[in-house]
């Protein structure tokens, strides 16, 4: 097997990186973590989902990384029930004059930064024509294969399941993105300047672009070149973090379910709700797989693709091997939508991320 290479190294970009996403965060306010987390997905080649609750950025975050990327092309598809692959990808066309079909692409195809609006407003036919676009980056259209740009960055944007109009995507469809990065609210101060910048609030704030489309090519070379090489210790704490949250494994209910119980008896700032504490006690004592919380965990894709984020953030933080702290900084968003949650963790009041922080607080490295 031939290992990857790399010409460049992370501190030839990090400036022109840390402007990118200082000019982003003019108009992202608070969300710091989002902007890094969305340069981390670009520099995989991979899609990922922005989630929170209406009003937080979550459109503008796409339309600002399209500004930073010099001669960038947007496309936006705003997703309801009535959206049909066709107006996703494209679709055939019969041409009088030639008579013949032609495939015509839709400018999601075309696009350098596409935006997919509240994705989760499309149905199981919409969702299935995303799934060969996530993954492999192309799609089939009648006889033929299209790709996509290998410099493309997809943001679907998706609303929190149970909001009026939503439905839940498939389990298998979400595993098909990199990252799901929370968008928060404001904190005051940035929130107070926010109020005040009337640019931002009409849609009008310029971003003078920073980015050439073809440095994406380096980047991904590096970034497989650094997963490549990235240290065994790193490597196997993926692994350990991945196999805790595997239902056939022990380690999920010796230690991770375990731990989480055993913190939200002796926490009582825990994130779950105080309404269930008493009943997740009464489980304190039984046996922890008597619980039943976990359908399935984290998959081989999804591991591999954890440890490609963490190389991707090392990079903009200006290092070329990456690091725990790396790993730990992604793996709740590598991870929460990807899990599959028996309907018994609702009753507990257990998310997802309550699992994947005691996964982090029990797993040593």
């Amino acid at each position: 097997m031939s290992k990857a290479t790399s010409n460049i190294n992370a501190k030839m970009y990090k400036p022109r990186l840390d402007e990118a996403r200082r000019r982003m965060g003019s108009q992202i306010v608070g969300n710091d973590e989002a902007i890094l987390l969305t340069f981390a997905a670009w520099i995989c080649g991979k899609a990922m989902l922005l989630t929170s609750l209406r009003g937080r950025g979550k459109t503008m975050m796409a339309l600002a990384f399209r500004k930073v990327l010099k001669d960038a092309i947007g496309a936006r598809l705003q997703c309801t029930p009535e959206t049909m692959p066709g107006n996703i990808l494209g679709r055939e066309i019969f041409d009088e004059k030639l008579r013949e079909f032609e495939v015509r692409l839709s400018k999601i195809m075309l696009s350098d930064v596409a935006l997919i609006d509240e994705i989760n407003r499309a149905l199981e036919e919409a969702q299935a024509a995303f799934m060969e676009l996530f993954e492999e980056w192309q799609a089939t259209i009648g006889p033929g294969v299209f790709e996509l740009a290998k410099h493309m960055l997809i943001i679907a944007t998706r609303n929190p399941d149970g909001q009026a109009g939503t439905g839940r995507l498939g389990d298998a469809f979400r595993d098909r993105f990199i990252l799901d990065v929370d968008m928060k609210f404001p904190p005051r101060r940035e929130m107070i300047d926010l109020l005040g910048n009337t640019a931002i609030h009409r849609g009008n704030a310029d971003i003078e672009p920073v980015l050439e489309k073809a440095d994406i090519l380096l980047f991904h070379a590096h970034n497989d070149w650094m997963t490549e090489t990235a240290p065994e210790a790193v490597k196997g704490y993926v692994t350990d973090l991945v196999t805790c949250l595997q239902v056939d494994e022990s380690a999920f209910e010796d230690l991770v379910l375990a731990e989480a119980l055993k913190s939200t008896k002796a926490n009582p700032k825990s994130l779950w709700k105080p309404a269930d504490k008493k009943r997740l006690r009464d489980y304190i004592g039984a046996k922890v797989s008597d619980l039943e919380i976990l359908e399935d965990g984290i998959s081989p894709r999804a591991a591999i693709w954890i440890l490609h984020s963490a190389c991707a953030v090392a990079f903009l933080e200006g290092r070329d091997e990456v690091t725990f702290d790396d790993v730990r900084t992604v793996f709740i968003p590598s991870c929460r939508h990807k899990m599959i949650m028996r309907s018994t963790a609702k009753a507990y009041g257990i998310r997802p991320e309550d699992i994947l922080r005691s996964v982090l607080d029990s797993v040593k490295y």
